[in-house]
Formats: C-alpha cells, structure tokens, sequence
C-alpha cells in the first residue's frame, strides 16, 4: 500500500465549521469575490462531492440535506447564521491541515475552482445538476448519488466542473 492509500486508510471525518473556517481562509487568499453563507455552503457541498467522487471517502462529520435552496449542511448553518464570517474564520483548522497533503492540494485546487463563483451562480448551479434535484425537501441527500455525480464531474489531481457553473 503507498503512503497516501494508508493515509486514506487512517482518514476520518472533520468538521464541518472547521472545513468552513478553513474555505474562509483559503478564499481570502486566493479570491476578490464576496464571501457570504450561500457561498459558503455551496462550496462546502463541492468538497464534500468531490472528495467523495474522487477519493470515496466522507469528508465531513454531517451530511448535506436538500432544502429549497440548494444542499445545506444544517450544523454549519446554524452557526453560520450565528457567527460571523470573520468569527468562522478564526475558528482553530488543524484538524483540516492535517489531511493527507496530496488531498489538501486537491482540496484547494476545488475551493479555487468554484471560488470564482458567486453565491447566488453556485445555488442555482447546484440547484440545477446535482443529485440535490433527486431527494426529497429536507432530506439527506444520498452519499451513493453525490459519488456517481462528483466523480463524472472531477478529474483527481485537477478540480474542475464539466458541467459549467
């Protein structure tokens, strides 16, 4: 087994505020574009896919459900809609700096990619083409349905969308 196969093999869950808190930072660095909790969630539900398209592993301690607004991860928006950006941004990420490096970059290279996006283009956007269309209001939006989609969406080592935003 290489090194990053054991990695993934050692892999659990992270928060879903840490993952936010670390998107935060990461689109700080790398994006002009407003950040807001629409944003936020949405790109969150891009890490989560990917991650489980690419590597079939759970990224984060909750799962997305299908509310009227595209996938929500219900904790995180409640502290997102509790907290400010800033005071999310400040939240401790080591957990999340702690991944396999090889998943770090690739994580990156998916919060860059639809980064560029506004909150608003990422809704409808998920709101249009992602498994969120097949599950039922407030529902958990199926992990088996979120591989298949993400993984005809993705190529491993370069985040990028077929389907455009």
């Amino acid at each position: 087994m290489n090194k990053f196969a054991q990695e993934l093999s050692d892999f659990d869950p992270i928060s879903s505020i840490r993952r936010s808190a670390y998107i935060i930072k990461r689109l700080r660095m790398t994006s002009t574009s407003k950040i807001n909790v629409t944003k936020l969630q949405k790109i969150l539900y891009c890490c989560y896919g990917a991650v489980l398209g690419a590597y079939h592993r759970v990224l984060l301690d909750e799962r997305p459900e299908a509310w009227s607004t595209g996938p929500i991860f219900p904790f995180a928006l409640k502290v997102m809609q509790t907290l400010t950006i800033d005071e999310i941004s400040m939240i401790n990420t080591n957990d999340v700096e702690c991944l396999p490096l090889q998943m770090v970059q690739f994580l990156n290279s998916v919060i860059d990619f639809f980064g560029q996006y506004t909150g608003e283009q990422l809704a409808s956007w998920s709101r249009r083409c992602t498994p969120w269309k097949s599950a039922g209001k407030y529902e958990i939006i199926n992990n088996e349905a979120i591989t298949d989609y993400f993984a005809t969406q993705i190529e491993i080592g370069r985040a990028s969308c077929r389907e455009r935003v």
